[in-house]
């Protein structure tokens, strides 16, 4: 809450959406909301525990903004955090769905373990981005660097996770009117890693942009429900993916949303793209998303990324299929 107050963009509503907690954050809200007495800033209880994406939803409706940040209870932001995404939005010439930037990752007490998101060294080799520098036409703002991966076709796709956590990301309102399940749809599936759902889906409607800077902290304590693995090195596993949401999962909430907003996705898309993304979703299976397996497009991207392409064909030929 703190680093959202001191947010150098000031034009923002927090709201701040307290699961059915059972430790003192209703009093520690309540504390902050007393001493800043800022209108900015309203809290809101469920009465019961719905997970990250059904907690999500809830407090997406409550909003009114035209972009839209999820931030984690244990994440915090740089001042320029929203400036910088704004800026993006506002100035990149190929419009997206979604933004997501670096961050720092930081220990429990706030000491440094890395100055970038290891997860986003897969976006070095997803060679589908497009290198690009966002800058306003009058130059008086630093640009943003990063790389642009288009809307989905199977050219574009990002061959790996290539964005932050959902703490880094901001979205476009009408992105997540159209594919944020409603309440009464049940989200069970994503009581963590909501932004697996959000931002697969997101990439599929309208692309996203991948900053290079860092804008603010990702914070691993010690009680993350995911990111139980300790930072080894970049490409290295930091999830413990036995408690990821499944593919499956995705994909049938993904149908649920597609077919009960049916006219809206074919006012949005047009009839031909809309049955491409209902058969897309359709085709996933429990081991994949996408093409190909996710875990060989990891270890291919990673090798051609430390190999180059051509030492990683001549050991491919020499391997088989044990690297895919």
């Amino acid at each position: 809450m703190r680093s959202v107050q001191a947010q150098t963009y000031n034009k923002v509503e927090c709201i701040v959406v307290d699961d059915c907690s059972s430790d003192n954050t209703p009093a520690v809200v309540a504390a902050l909301l007393q001493e800043w007495r800022d209108p900015r800033f309203r809290y809101l209880r469920l009465p019961r525990n719905v997970g990250q994406l059904g907690a999500q939803v809830h407090g997406f409706r409550e909003s009114e903004g035209q972009f839209v940040v999820f931030l984690d209870a244990d994440d915090l932001l740089f001042p320029r955090f929203l400036d910088r995404h704004l800026f993006v939005h506002h100035n990149i010439e190929t419009a997206v769905a979604f933004t997501s930037s670096n961050q720092w990752t930081i220990s429990r007490d706030g000491q440094l373990l890395s100055k970038s998101h290891t997860d986003l060294a897969s976006r070095v080799y997803a060679t589908q981005g497009i290198d690009l520098e966002v800058k306003d036409s009058e130059r008086k703002t630093a640009p943003v660097e990063g790389i642009l991966f288009p809307f989905w076709r199977d050219k574009n796709e990002p061959s790996a996770w290539a964005w932050g956590t959902q703490s880094t990301m901001m979205f476009r309102r009408a992105l997540l009117a159209l594919i944020l399940p409603t309440p009464q749809l049940n989200a069970d599936g994503f009581r963590i890693c909501a932004d697996f759902y959000t931002v697969r889906f997101g990439q599929l409607i309208g692309g996203s942009f991948v900053f290079r800077e860092a804008l603010g902290c990702y914070r691993r304590h010690g009680g993350n429900n995911f990111s139980k693995n300790g930072i080894i090195a970049a490409r290295m596993q930091t999830g413990d993916m036995r408690s990821h949401p499944s593919v499956t999962a995705f994909r049938e909430l993904a149908l649920r949303v597609l077919s009960e907003r049916r006219e809206e996705f074919l006012a949005v898309l047009g009839t031909e793209r809309y049955h491409d993304l209902a058969a897309y979703f359709k085709s996933l299976k429990s081991n994949t998303l996408g093409f190909k397996p996710l875990h060989r497009r990891i270890v291919r991207n990673a090798l051609v990324g430390l190999l180059g392409e051509s030492a990683y064909v001549r050991l491919r030929l020499s391997l088989g299929r044990l690297i895919g």
